[in-house]
Order: structure tokens, then C-alpha cells, then sequence
């Protein structure tokens, strides 16, 4: 059942009471229910997800600060999935999706995107989304997404983070931002297909499923240096250690925070299993 799958993921992997996991939606989130994943927030202590995008802010214990806006690629991109009349589901490549199915709400997130990077005073900005921007892996560059690079660059966003690829990978390609795709938690897949999709010389780190142990994540450390984001294995072993990203300058804004986007719950809670 659900419920016991969500208690296996959430409660056995992270025994820690007082943590809990942040979450933003993908392509196959989207397929189902993303309300009744808003929802769960409601239920689990383990589990925050106050929207379809939202943001959260974080002091380091050295006083850094550190804004994380999570946006829906999804809304913003399209879907990644088709199902047929016969239940058979047709995916597509970065490069294919169809753009935003509902454009007012695509629109809607790109302004509430800007007005959360134009309010920001953090040191630091991530910005995180299922799909990557740039990717050579089995799914690409996702070119629906082209229309974020300029507000990453202009508000001097540290990294932009992303899954869907089902491979580690960082691209930088000189403007300021890094792009880091974390999406192997159960595999890495060694594909790099999509190699001519990204600026040329480029991609400074990837790791496939010959390049070592099956699963990885990472980890992002700020400190005195600054802000660093680390490749992990499935094993716990460090496989790469991107460069220290320092503190924005001139991030002073005259404009005020927006308030946080209204969760979207629905008055009745839908059935999880």
C-alpha cells in the first residue's frame, strides 16, 4: 500500500526526529495526484511540500543565509509522459516536450519566480526543478527551460539543482551558474547521448553506471569559503567536489519579500492507496 511505502521512505530512511524532506514534483508526480502530495505535508512530519513551487530560506551556522526556491518544471516545461487508450505510457526527450500545458499558470510561476529572486538578501540562491537545464544524459537539455537562464544569471543564482536524469553531472558554462544534476539515487545510467545539447566544454563531472558503485546524491556545505556542492556514491564515498561558490555581492533589494504563494489544498483530503 502507499501508506506503507511513504512510512518505509520517509520514517525508516530518516530516523532523525526533528528532520524532514523537502519535496518538489516531477514528471511522473504528475501523472497521479500532486495535491495529494501537498496534502501529506498535513499528515507526515517527515515531509514538506507547501506547494506545486515554493520557497524556503536557511541560516548556516556560521550566518550565512541561503534562499532555496523550488519551482514545477513540469507546469513550466510540460510533461514528459503520454498514456495511450490502451494504458501504454510514450515519453519524450528534453528537447520534445510540448511546452506548458496551461501557459496563464506557466506565466504565473515565471512572475513568482523573479519577484522571490528580486526580494532575495540571501548570501546564496538554489534554484531547483525536476528537469534539468542541461544535461548530456538519456533524457538532454531540456530547451523549454531556456527562458530560466537569464533570470539564474541575472540574480546571481549559486546553482541550479535537478533530477529526472537518472545520472550525477555538473555544467558550468562560464556564466556564473552552476548546474548540477543529481537524479541517481538508484542507478547510475551511463548514457551521454545528449553530449551535443550542452555549450562546448561545459561538463566538468559525470558519472554513469561503469564509472562506479550503483545510486548517488549530494550534498551542498556552506561555510566561510563559501558554498560548495558535493557528488556522493551510493556508499558514501565523495566522487567529486565542485568549486566553492562565493556570496553574492550588491544583493541588497529595495523590494520587499513577496508573501508565500497559497497552498493549493483541496477541502477534501483525496485517498493515498
Amino acid at each position: 500500500a502507499t501508506t506503507e511505502i511513504y512510512t518505509l521512505s520517509l520514517h525508516d530512511a530518516l530516523p532523525i526526529s526533528d528532520d524532514y524532506f523537502r519535496v518538489l514534483l516531477g514528471n511522473h508526480d504528475h501523472l497521479g495526484s500532486p495535491t495529494a502530495q501537498i496534502q501529506y505535508s498535513n499528515i507526515s512530519k517527515r515531509w514538506r511540500m507547501d506547494d506545486l513551487y515554493w520557497s524556503f530560506s536557511e541560516t548556516a551556522t556560521n550566518g550565512a543565509t541561503v534562499d532555496t526556491i523550488f519551482i514545477d518544471t513540469v507546469i513550466w516545461a510540460g510533461e514528459e509522459h503520454t498514456v495511450a487508450a490502451d494504458g501504454s505510457i510514450h515519453s519524450v526527450h528534453g528537447n520534445q516536450l510540448p511546452g506548458p500545458a496551461d501557459p496563464e499558470a506557466a506565466a504565473s510561476q515565471l512572475a513568482w519566480l523573479e519577484a522571490q529572486l528580486d526580494a532575495s538578501t540571501a548570501d546564496y540562491i538554489i534554484v531547483a526543478g525536476h528537469y534539468p537545464v542541461y544535461s548530456i544524459c538519456e533524457h538532454g537539455t531540456t530547451e523549454a527551460l531556456g527562458n530560466l537562464i537569464p533570470l539564474l544569471e541575472k540574480y546571481k543564482v549559486a546553482a541550479y539543482l535537478n533530477g529526472h536524469d537518472h545520472c550525477q553531472q555538473y555544467i558550468d558554462d562560464g556564466k556564473g551558474v552552476q548546474y548540477h544534476t543529481i537524479g541517481s539515487a538508484h542507478v547510475n545510467d551511463g548514457s551521454t547521448v545528449h553530449m551535443n545539447t550542452i555549450p562546448e566544454g561545459s561538463l566538468k563531472f559525470h558519472v554513469g553506471l561503469e564509472d562506479g558503485p550503483t545510486g548517488g546524491f549530494g550534498r551542498i556545505v556552506v561555510n566561510d569559503d563559501g558554498l560548495t556542492v558535493l557528488h556522493y556514491a551510493g556508499n558514501g564515498t565523495v566522487v567529486y567536489t565542485a568549486p566553492t561558490i562565493p556570496a553574492r555581492k550588491n544583493k541588497t533589494r529595495v523590494t520587499k519579500r513577496p508573501p508565500m504563494k497559497p497552498v493549493a489544498i483541496a477541502d477534501a483530503m483525496p485517498t493515498l492507496y
